[in-house]
């Protein structure tokens, strides 16, 4: 936690960008790989 303190706000907004990049493409990645298991189970099923 004291290296984020010690670097400056720029840097701080920065590293928060990429975090939410980081959680949005985790999320899409989840959305995406949700969707080709239904669509997995519906291919079985039909």
């Amino acid at each position: 936690m004291s290296p984020f303190r010690i670097l400056p706000r720029p840097s701080l907004l920065t590293s928060a960008v990429v975090a939410m990049s980081i959680a949005g493409g985790l999320a899409v990645g989840t959305l995406a790989g949700g969707a080709l298991v239904l669509a997995a189970a519906v291919g079985r099923r039909a």
